[in-house]
C-alpha cells in the first residue's frame, strides 16, 4: 500500500490531459477563424463599387456577406 502525502494533488493520466489540450487549442482556433471572418466581413462592408466590382461583387453580394454572424461559414 503506498502512502499519499496530504494535500498532495492525484497525478492527471495522460489521455486526460491529452483531451484538455487538444480541447483548448480547439477552441483558441475558433476564436481566431471567428475574429478573422468578422474582420473581413467588416473590411467587405467598407469596399466601395469600384473595389467590389473588381473582386467580382455587387453591393448587394457583400452586404449579405457582411450581414453574416461571425459563427456562421
Amino acid at each position: 500500500m503506498h502512502a499519499r502525502a496530504s494535500g498532495a494533488a492525484s497525478p492527471v493520466p495522460a489521455t486526460v490531459l491529452g483531451k484538455v489540450v487538444w480541447a483548448v487549442n480547439r477552441a483558441i482556433n475558433i476564436l481566431f477563424a471567428w475574429q478573422e471572418r468578422s474582420r473581413g466581413r467588416y473590411q467587405l462592408a467598407q469596399l466601395d463599387r469600384r473595389m467590389l466590382r473588381d473582386i467580382g461583387l455587387s453591393r448587394v453580394d457583400a452586404l449579405h456577406e457582411a450581414s453574416k454572424p461571425f459563427w456562421r461559414k
